[in-house]
């Protein structure tokens, strides 16, 4: 999700940067700033949020618990 986060956030930078030289020229672009300051707007609320740490035990956690992935050959040499 921060990826999708950052990539908002060069998006609406760069759209601000078509909108102030649209400016420059005379063309007045509304609707590409009310968009830029809406993909910031976005990537703000997703990027407020500090990065949660990985933690690789977690994954397949549904896997594990069903006893599908895990099994360490000591366990598969005591049950034959």
């Amino acid at each position: 999700m921060r990826r999708v986060g950052t990539f908002a956030l060069w998006l609406g930078l760069f759209g601000l940067f078509l909108t102030f030289a649209a400016y420059s020229v005379g063309e007045t672009r509304l609707d590409l700033a009310a968009g830029s300051l809406l993909l910031l707007a976005l990537s703000w609320l997703v990027l407020r949020k500090p990065a949660s740490p990985y933690h690789p035990q977690t994954r397949f956690r549904t896997l594990r618990n069903l006893g599908l992935i895990g099994r360490s050959e000591d366990k598969a040499n005591k049950s034959d």
